[in-house]
């Protein structure tokens, strides 16, 4: 019996994970367990270039580190339709939450642990035709898989043939106000935006998988076209939807029919059953368009390791690997150091990216790196790192003792340690630390620079030398009778001092007899 009509956005939340490129190849085999596999490739039993075997049976159960997170992103999958399977499980045993079962070319896209870190896999081949496989490459991380987006405002990207599958909420209710067409009811909802990159039909398959591995029902609702992920939001999602089901179903294809290229829909998926199990949607049968992955460009991993100082140049260098999903396809990517320095890498990008920030100035404080694409601003990641101390310093100080007069001795000081080197006006030098020049003259004014090497790494310091020259001074000598008062007054200067021990100008003297 159908249930009751209820509207709601279903919003999905993708799990989008960047992947480490192989350098470790692991092909399945029976009944074993393997640990910390992060950065390797997951294969069938043929390995990279080998279909796998008829008539197998086989289960196979990989672990992130104690703490993190497994992830898994197939970058091909095809086995034979209907008899052949492989099924995904969300824990350390096939007893654990199924994911989902994969056949054909239904790949699955990217999966995430979520319970305790692990994932199951079982393989079952026939007898008869064998295929390519899959490969799937195997990331890690310490960071949880992002919450279920419940609102349009955060709806995930979604590209149909990456897929997404992800673990459905409980408890939840749908936002207010969008028109909700066909569904009674929307508990629980996820919400996706996707763009067309060519036009025709998106057929898009949604299933939901119970906790024990049996079928759950699902729904879902569609809006569109758009003109951005923001543009539908802000319409309030109020229109008519493209396609909506409200059916019992544990399987549900969503139809976009005439798509067109640049459009965005948003999509949103409901759990009815409000119990915990996995939905997944992928690319349906059927499809003559296709839905734009570049959306999908995420950064999952960005290290960065600053070398030691090298004392000859008293710098450092940073090296690490960005790994990713989905780079965008123009622009460039830029790398930068918050304490100085970055280097832009062009395309091509396959993940995981190497790059090095040379000849960095090393302070022993906080600084971080920050990986940027220019054609995606907010496909980006921000880590920190700590530079190392200056492995050689050098603090030099230059003085004088002046101001001076013409024919007096300058007296230049310095201090830094290591070795010196003065240079100074009218092609003055010294190796001194503290030189002295006598019979100062006018010309000998001005900036005296000196240098200060200490090992590999030099320093300066400056002080300015002032030489006056000598005053030209006069006096009145006037005569007057015994017991007269004179007045004295001096020029020539702007201050005075007599013998008489008066520094005013003039002065007033009585002297007895001639003086």
């Amino acid at each position: 019996m159908k249930k009751l009509l209820h509207a709601f956005l279903i919003s999905a939340t993708l799990f989008i994970s960047c992947s480490l490129s192989a350098q470790t190849g692991y092909n399945m085999v029976n009944g074993g367990t393997i640990s910390g596999a992060c950065g390797g490739i997951f294969y069938d039993s043929g390995g990279p270039s080998g279909n796998y075997l008829n008539n197998q049976n086989l289960t196979e159960t990989f672990c992130a580190p104690a703490g993190q997170y497994i992830t898994f992103t197939f970058t091909s999958f095809t086995t034979e339709n209907t008899y052949e399977h492989l099924n995904i499980y969300n824990g350390s045993s096939t007893g654990s939450p199924l994911i989902g079962s994969y056949t054909g070319s239904g790949s699955p896209g990217t999966v995430t642990s979520t319970l305790g870190g692990c994932i199951t896999f079982s393989f079952t081949s026939d007898g008869s035709v064998t295929y390519a496989g899959w490969a799937a490459n195997i990331s890690c991380s310490s960071t949880p898989p992002p919450p279920v987006p419940n609102t349009c405002a955060t709806a995930n990207p979604f590209c149909t043939a990456s897929g997404v599958t992800y673990p459905a909420t409980t408890g939840a209710t749908a936002p207010v106000g969008p028109n909700y067409g066909c569904l009674g009811s929307e508990p629980n909802p996820a919400f996706f935006y996707l763009e067309i990159a060519t036009p025709g039909t998106i057929n898009i398959d949604i299933s939901q998988t119970s906790a024990s591995g049996s079928g759950q029902d699902v729904d879902f609702i569609c809006w569109g076209p758009f003109s951005s992920p923001a543009a539908g939001c802000a319409s309030g999602l109020t229109g008519s939807a493209v396609d909506c089901s409200y059916s019992t179903s544990a399987s549900e294809t969503c139809t976009i029919a005439s798509a067109a290229v640049g459009d965005f829909y948003i999509l949103m998926v409901t759990n009815y059953a409000n119990a915990p199990g996995t939905i997944s949607a992928t690319t349906g049968a059927g499809s003559t368009g296709s839905t734009n992955c570049a959306i999908l460009c995420n950064m999952t991993g960005l290290t960065g390791v600053p070398s030691a100082c090298a004392p000859a140049t008293n710098t450092y260098s940073v090296t690490g690997q960005i790994t990713l999903s989905y780079p965008p396809t123009s622009g460039t990517l830029t790398v930068t150091s918050s304490c100085g320095g970055s280097t832009t890498i062009p395309l091509p990008w396959t993940s995981p990216i190497t790059y090095t920030l040379p000849g960095l100035t090393p302070t022993g404080g906080a600084c971080t790196i920050t990986a940027t694409f220019s054609a995606d601003p907010t496909c980006s990641l921000t880590i920190p790192y700590n530079s190392p101390v200056p492995c050689t310093s050098c603090t030099a100080t230059a003085t004088n003792t002046g101001p001076y007069c013409a024919g007096a001795t300058i007296q230049l000081n310095a201090t830094g340690g290591g070795t010196y080197s003065w240079a100074g006006p009218g092609g003055f030098t010294s190796n001194l630390q503290n030189p002295t020049l006598p019979a100062a003259t006018t010309a000998m004014s001005g900036t005296y620079t000196v240098t200060v090497t200490s090992g590999a790494t030099t320093c300066t310091a400056a002080t300015t030398v002032t030489v006056n020259p000598s005053p030209i001074t006069t006096v009145n000598s006037p005569t007057i009778c015994a017991g007269g008062t004179a007045t004295l007054t001096g020029a020539g200067a702007t201050s005075y001092s007599w013998s008489t021990g008066d520094v005013t100008n003039p002065i007033t003297v009585t002297p007895a007899t001639t003086t």
